[in-house]
């Protein structure tokens, strides 16, 4: 495909309103390994379909991840939130065990919320 012709269906897109929905992709695509590949890829017109229902799973993800995260503690680490997404991802029952963490009492040294969740994952 042309320069021409990806403008066009970047432009057609905007136009029936999926403007937040490219947005989010582009904020996606550094995290793959091909980025630019990966974006038009997903952006194509055979595969639209299936990268609409791929944000609607991104969006839960992202809602249930938050309420982990606030059970668990907001002062969390970057690589503890990955990690959080990554266990959604994989269909963990993760609003179970961020309760239980949430729950359970941290006294003793080297205890916490974060080490507690990660273990029952």
């Amino acid at each position: 495909m042309g320069k021409v012709e990806d403008e066009k269906r970047y432009q057609k897109l905007i136009r029936e309103g999926h403007l937040a929905d490219l947005l989010e992709l582009a904020a996606i695509a550094p995290t793959k390994e091909k980025p630019a590949h990966w974006f038009a890829k997903v952006c194509s017109v055979k595969a639209w379909e299936r990268t609409l229902d791929f944000l609607k799973k991104h969006f839960a993800v992202l809602k249930k991840a938050e309420q982990v995260i606030e059970r668990v503690g907001k002062e969390m680490a970057e690589q503890m939130r990955k990690f959080v997404y990554k266990q959604i991802w994989l269909r963990r029952s993760v609003e179970r065990h961020a309760a239980t963490a949430q729950e359970l009492p941290h006294n003793r040294p080297g205890q916490s919320r974060e080490k507690l969740f990660a273990w029952l994952c």
